[in-house]
């Protein structure tokens, strides 16, 4: 299976599971690793998150989401990328 196809995979899983997590404050307004179709850490920080999903996943097939309503207007995004930075020479 392709990374695509694994992180498509893992965001339906999300939206599948989004609207019975909002009701449960043990996710409500948490960022959730999801890596294989399943929660693999629930975290009040998305930095601790991240730095959690890359320790523990060096395949990089990992999601990080942040569990909220998607009718709250939000403030702030933040994105991360994992691919290593290239540098590019004139």
């Amino acid at each position: 299976m392709s990374k695509q196809d694994e992180m498509e995979k893992n965001l339906k899983f999300f939206y599948d599971n989004l609207s019975k997590w909002l009701s449960q404050i043990e996710y409500r307004n948490k960022h959730v690793v999801i890596s294989d179709k399943k929660v693999k850490g629930v975290f009040d920080y998305f930095s601790d998150a991240f730095k959690y999903a890359m320790d523990k996943f060096p395949s990089k097939k990992f999601i990080i989401q942040h569990v909220i309503d998607p009718e709250e207007e939000v403030s702030f995004i933040m994105f991360a990328s994992i691919e290593p930075c290239r540098k590019v020479v004139s």
